[in-house]
């Protein structure tokens, strides 16, 4: 028998592996989606004829003269391409009649690290925009906030200073499926892109994690989702542009327009781009972090654990490939795992301990473990995979080698948490075809 060859994203490289046992093994990949035009081009056609608005510059040009303007991007953790997209939207506001330095490119960093001016400026474009344009990255913790409303759940929603002040608010992002809150992009940009950390952490709380609709693919109901809506709606985002990206990275399709309008539109291309439909579970599924930059540490890598679960058999193993060149990730999210006999207890001191850095992460990984032993390929120490409650592979000859060695049904997911895995009847189903519906209304 001829061995199956597979290739997974592994940092900015892939692995390959020889299997030599094809017939319990099925490899499910997302499509191709060809760029069948230049990616500026698919980008500019969104912004002429945006969804629910009118073209940027015309807008601009019914500010007030010395209007500010707000453009709030991704940060360097996630793919979103903003050296591309940040570039045509200077140029639109220029036209409209915005001078450069009455705009301000905000990093949407969440709790991430925060970064510098000027590699804030590097992602929106580097000298593609003009140096009167001024950058900051948005820290949670320290930045100036202020209190904006409260969402239904009781949480006060503070948004950074610079964002409120602002006359126009523009952001940016790429759609794709998200473990928590049904997919990213859209009202992300603000909560928890720009929001402070009390905000974030009520939004990621134990008990929103926990809810049975804080899934992958769903948005109704989805008390994440809807929480970020209200924090998006609460500062008034005027215009929004949502790039879809194929699993090679490169852009395939772009909504633009008022936020909610663009992100639904853009939350069905998802679909479309990313949606594998299943008939049965597995005993074994192996998959990845899609590569980088998401596979930079453990911490992101819980996305791809998460993914696998949706299609593991209740017992079955989860094994990741992911590089993780960068480390664990926050340091309050090994402690969690380290400090702890097994997943049941980080769970309860979670629960009865938040709010915590890194909670929701932890969160979900041990609601994984408690189901599912998980395998875990990477540059990391076996020590502090180990802490983390997972097995380490010493790399891909193991991998192999837990491959050819399971007795049940096999899956291979090359992209990871790009991947929207689901069954006919499930709640996701169910979600797709009401977002059709919503969108062709």
């Amino acid at each position: 028998m001829r061995p199956m060859e597979i290739k997974l994203p592994y940092g900015e490289g892939e692995i390959e592996l020889d299997i030599g046992r094809e017939e319990r093994l099925t490899v499910r990949s997302v499509g191709r989606f060809e760029v069948r035009e230049e990616e500026e081009g698919i980008v500019r056609s969104a912004m002429e004829d945006p969804l629910g608005k009118a073209p940027l510059a015309e807008e601009v040009e019914e500010l007030p003269p010395e209007a500010e303007v707000a453009l709030v991007i991704t940060d360097k953790t996630r793919a979103c391409p903003d050296q591309l997209i940040v570039p045509l939207l200077v140029e639109d506001l220029l036209q409209g009649g915005l001078r450069a330095d009455q705009l301000t490119v905000i990093a949407a960093t969440g709790l991430h690290e925060r970064p510098s001016p000027e590699e804030v400026r590097e992602l929106a474009g580097g000298e593609r925009i003009p140096a009167q344009v001024k950058t900051l990255g948005h820290d949670a913790n320290s930045s100036p906030t202020a209190r904006v409303a409260h969402a239904a759940q009781g949480y006060p929603i503070e948004i950074n200073q610079a964002v409120l002040e602002a006359d126009y608010v523009i952001t940016t992002g790429f759609i794709e499926p998200h473990f928590f809150a049904g997919f990213s992009g859209g009202r992300k940009s603000i909560l928890p892109g720009v929001a402070g950390a009390e905000t974030i952490m009520a939004n990621h709380g134990y008990a929103n994690i926990d809810h049975p609709r804080a899934a992958a693919g769903l948005l109704e109901g989805n008390p994440i989702h809807e929480g970020a809506v209200e924090a998006a709606r609460s500062v008034g985002v005027d215009f929004v542009v949502n790039v879809l990206l194929n699993k090679e990275g490169r852009i395939v399709a772009a909504r633009a327009g008022e936020l909610e309008r663009a992100f639904q539109a853009g939350v069905l291309k998802a679909i479309e781009i990313c949606g594998l439909k299943f008939e049965e579970k597995f005993d074994l599924v192996v998959t990845t972090n899609s590569g980088h930059p998401l596979d930079q540490n453990l911490y992101q890598t819980v996305k791809g654990v998460y993914t696998a679960s949706l299609v593991t058999k209740e017992g079955g193993k989860i094994a990741v490939a992911a590089k993780c060149g960068a480390g664990l990730g926050p340091d309050n999210f090994y402690q969690l795992s380290r400090q702890r006999e097994g997943p049941p207890e980080v769970l309860r001191y979670i629960e009865e301990n938040e709010p915590l850095e890194a909670q929701w992460e932890n969160q979900v990984l041990c609601n994984v473990l408690q189901d599912h032993p998980v395998h875990l390929l990477s540059d990391l120490a076996a020590g502090q995979v180990e802490e983390m409650m997972i097995s380490p592979l010493a790399g891909p000859p193991q991998l192999g080698k837990l491959i050819e060695e399971e007795e049940g049904r096999v899956l291979v997911l090359p992209e990871g948490p790009f991947t929207l895995p689901y069954f006919s009847g499930s709640p996701i189903e169910e979600e797709i075809e009401r977002i059709k519906d919503e969108v062709a209304a």
